[in-house]
């Protein structure tokens, strides 16, 4: 999506959002109930997002062809090959050292030609006949924060550091008849490396005797991308050393009309349980 879109979304993510740091406001001033030791705690997890964007394809060097693609909504579990979803985090104190790991791999997924650039500029719309996208990305962050909070019933903490996104895609395309510009079908094969430091915030309010939990996160970024932008929130529940967490993920990517990413975006579901030693 575009900056204007994103900025639309962000500010309606941070009213969602807005509950959740006014519980850990009130809290600020308990009294720091927390080991001072080292805590850590890894989290897997399986997450479902619903997956389109548009790409821009480069053919071959010298052919000046470029693919405008638009990802159409994926049926992530019929798509999805080899997922591996895992966070950690280690701290001490009111510092924090956290990462978050996120590999899939998609093929053959609906997407649609909406036009082909040729040589001197020269646009052509053709009649999309079935073409499709193969998709895998590495999505990998690392950042470290500051609790400005740490009461027994909340906990804010302001974080930074990047994220990097490796992608590759494939796209296979099928029109309904070919031209000087673009042949009738064809495959195209290109990656891309993004690398962008973020800044923002996460933390969690408990009730219910402190088994219930209401975690977020929240955090915006630059570099390699124009914007990229990621947001949870949710609701979990403590077993001890142990928790379950329902989440709503969201994460955005916006690189500029000249990259292979010009808008990506990722939303939905995820389930995990994080467990803490």
């Amino acid at each position: 999506m575009r900056v204007e879109t994103y900025r639309g979304e962000l500010r309606a993510l941070v009213g969602v959002l807005a509950f959740f740091l006014a519980s850990s406001a009130s809290a600020g001033s308990a009294a720091d109930s927390l080991d001072a030791g080292w805590r850590f705690s890894v989290t897997p997890y399986l997450w479902v997002p619903r997956i389109d964007g548009t790409l821009n394809f480069t053919a071959r060097p010298g052919t000046g062809n470029e693919f405008l693609v638009t990802i159409e909504p994926i049926d992530y579990i019929e798509h999805l090959n080899v997922p591996i979803m895992v966070a950690a985090a280690a701290r001490k104190g009111p510092w924090a050292l956290a990462t978050d790991f996120f590999f899939v791999d998609f093929s053959g997924d609906r997407a649609t030609v909406t036009s082909v650039t040729g040589p001197g500029g020269n646009v052509e719309v053709p009649i999309d006949a079935g073409s499709s996208v193969g998709l895998q990305a590495t999505i990998w962050s690392l950042g470290g924060g500051y609790a400005v909070v740490r009461g027994p019933t909340a906990t804010l903490q302001i974080l930074g550091g990047f994220r990097y996104f490796a992608v590759e895609t494939s796209l296979d395309w099928q029109f309904a008849a070919g031209s000087a510009t673009a042949p009738q079908s064809g495959t195209l094969t290109q990656s891309d490396d993004l690398w962008d430091a973020i800044v923002g915030i996460q933390g969690e309010a408990r009730f219910g005797g402190g088994r219930w939990l209401l975690p977020y996160y929240l955090d915006a970024g630059t570099g390699s991308s124009s914007l990229t932008l990621k947001a949870m929130a949710g609701l979990g529940y403590a077993f001890g050393w142990w928790d379950l967490r329902l989440m709503y993920h969201h994460l955005q990517y916006d690189a500029g009309e000249s990259a292979l990413i010009q808008e990506l975006s990722l939303s939905g579901p995820a389930l995990g349980a994080s467990f803490r030693f």
